[in-house]
């Protein structure tokens, strides 16, 4: 018996046998237990097995759970495919899987922007906050200094009036 899966809009699916969420890891658990499955858009109906299982081999080739090919294995479709409908469907799914990997360098993009405007309070604070040149911090020190001599006169006086 075929075990049914619905996708949501959510990019979710649903196990409508175990009436729960299903990942792309327990689904390859359920094919490597040997159950068939068909996956479906929840809307349309419309069939995303072949989809899906792409997914499947894409999440484990990353995950270096499986040491096949997608690429590999996705022309070796086309090129027997061309009496079927499975270049359509692996069209369709490497489609699909690229805009879901768009999501990271969506990320990395939003990341370097954030890193740019960091750096650019940065800048702006170092512009604002002028430290003294060289000349100036040796001209501070000589003033500290004769401040601790004064400071020392004035305590060896303040001990000559006291006693």
């Amino acid at each position: 018996m075929m075990r049914l899966i619905k996708k949501y809009s959510n990019r979710r699916m649903y196990d409508t046998r175990a009436s729960k969420l299903i990942t792309l890891k327990e689904i390859a658990g359920l094919i490597r237990r040997g159950e068939n499955i068909q996956v479906v858009d929840n809307k349309t109906g419309e069939d995303l097995t072949t989809l899906t299982l792409a997914k499947v081999l894409l999440e484990q080739q990353k995950a270096n759970h499986d040491h096949l090919s997608v690429p590999f294995l996705f022309c070796e479709i086309i090129k027997q495919g061309k009496n079927n409908h499975h270049p359509i469907a692996v069209e369709k799914g490497i489609k699909e899987i690229n805009e879901e990997l768009m999501i990271q360098p969506e990320s990395e993009r939003i990341l370097r922007n954030l890193f740019n405007k960091v750096e650019d309070l940065i800048q702006r604070a170092r512009e604002k906050i002028t430290l003294p040149s060289p000349r100036e911090w040796e001209e501070y020190r000589q003033t500290l200094q004769e401040i601790k001599k004064h400071l020392k006169i004035l305590n060896q006086n303040l001990d000559l009036f006291e006693s």
